[in-house]
């Protein structure tokens, strides 16, 4: 029979002796594959930034919408008050127009009126 691994790698325990009976699926050896451990090392080391950046990112998506919306009340609350001003604007300056134009008319020598 014989017998083989994905990887590479130094026979850290045998769990059977010759002659043995063994069934399928049973663990008959150990191999020491340090490569192999470094690298699923380096990849849970990777997946844990990973996870700490995205609640990061989670976070600073949240601060985002946060001062967007911030941003987008300000804006709203300034357009408002420019709507305001320019409601009243022409009511004001109907008022002061009506004022002051008589003062503005001029006779003419054969009596008409002209607006200057």
């Amino acid at each position: 029979m014989d017998a083989s691994s994905p990887g590479s790698g130094r026979l850290e325990a045998i769990f059977v002796d010759i002659d043995d009976p063994v069934e399928k699926g049973r663990v008959i050896a150990r191999l020491a594959q340090p490569d192999l451990r470094n690298q699923i090392a380096e990849m849970r080391g990777r997946v844990e930034i990973l996870r700490t950046e995205r609640a990061m990112g989670t976070e600073m998506g949240v601060d985002k919408k946060t001062l967007e919306s911030e941003y987008l009340a300000r804006r709203r609350q300034a357009l408002n008050s420019s709507i305001k001003v320019a409601r009243d604007r022409p009511s004001r300056s109907a008022s002061s127009s009506n004022s002051t134009m008589p003062s503005m008319r001029r006779s003419t020598s054969r009596g008409a009126s002209t607006w200057m």
